[in-house]
């Protein structure tokens, strides 16, 4: 690791880490210049260590000396994804990922796995030693894909066959993967490149259906689903051409406000329409994104405001859930 000064800058294929004190969370950027910051209230700490396939030469500025490029399955282990490494073993991959390729393999760092649902661990453990693995195999590109090459809603084709992950970049810097963070990127291998990211993707989420669909097919928003039905702004969502968010209230929600503001948002062509456009943003926005205050335009054309602390993020005040459901058009918060 290097001290930070102003000759850090020029030293050739040092790269920086941006990590938040008393946290597990890191990020590793280009290997230029950094300021540090404050992500979700907390000032991050840089420091400076040599870029993948870099290392250091005594007495010599910067890192200098070129590592041998290792297989796919060992560079996501030397980046410490080893307990995702340890499934793939399992599995019977592990020959593939060693030698055939080119291949993109984002690997879920080892702090991903306690985070992981009830639902999504016991998936797992039932395909494991499975070669047919879904969850392992929608972590798998059958294409090399650089980051550079990333963008705003980029569906990209994974090993698991009909089912895409959705990229998505921001202007604060950050990039997610199906909402995961990607928090160490282009990652070069001998038959490939490996992304690290901070969860373990679900292949089950509904990135198939429209997110339009998705409220209406799910109990928790029969409210919002009448209103969508009963204006016939459903059909707009269906045909849009943006992707989008909706920040869907649920039953509880409606049945928190006064029973005349309720009644009005229900019988009020205008009123139906207004609180419907409030609540759709014409782009996605994963809560792992969010940094800092950011405010956005609604499809009414008001502003909403998204911020973050260290308990979680917020829309107008009201904490996300972190439950977000994934369509093919967007997501639903």
């Amino acid at each position: 690791m290097f001290t930070r000064d102003v000759t850090t800058t020029y030293r050739p294929n040092a790269c920086v880490v941006e990590e938040i004190p008393n946290s597990n969370t890191e990020f590793w950027t280009e290997c230029r210049y950094w300021r540090s910051r404050k992500i979700c209230g907390k000032k991050t700490r840089i420091r400076f260590e040599c870029c993948e396939g870099f290392s250091r030469i005594d007495d010599e500025v910067g890192c200098t000396r070129v590592k041998p490029l290792k297989n796919l399955l060992e560079t996501a282990e030397a980046l410490g994804a080893t307990k995702w490494a340890d499934y793939i073993r399992e599995s019977g991959l592990a020959n593939e990922l060693e030698t055939a390729g080119a291949y993109t393999l984002f690997a879920p760092t080892n702090q991903a796995f306690s985070n992981l649902r009830r639902s999504l661990k016991s998936q797992m453990e039932s395909y494991r030693g499975n070669p047919n693995n879904p969850i392992l195999l929608y972590h798998i590109l059958p294409t090399k894909l650089k980051s550079d090459e990333f963008k705003a809603n980029l569906m990209a084709e994974t090993r698991h066959q009909g089912h895409n992950v959705r990229i998505n970049k921001y202007s604060n810097g950050m990039t997610t993967i199906n909402c995961a963070l990607l928090i160490r990127k282009d990652q070069q291998a001998t038959n490939g490149i490996v992304h690290v990211i901070d969860n373990v993707l679900d292949p089950s989420v509904g990135i198939l259906q429209n997110v339009a669909d998705m409220v209406l097919n799910d109990g928790r928003f029969s409210v919002l689903a009448d209103i969508l039905e009963k204006s016939g702004y459903i059909n707009v969502l269906r045909t849009m051409q943006e992707s989008i968010t909706i920040l869907a209230p649920s039953d509880e929600a409606f049945q928190k406000l006064p029973e005349s503001r309720r009644e009005k948002i229900i019988n009020d062509r205008e009123a139906r329409m207004a609180l419907l456009q409030n609540h759709v943003i014409p782009h996605v926005i994963c809560e792992s994104a969010i940094t800092g205050e950011h405010r956005v335009r609604t499809m009414l054309d008001s502003k909403v405001s998204f911020n973050c602390d260290i308990a979680g993020a917020y829309v107008e005040n009201t904490k996300l859930r972190g439950n977000f459901n994934l369509g093919k058009n967007g997501i639903i918060h």
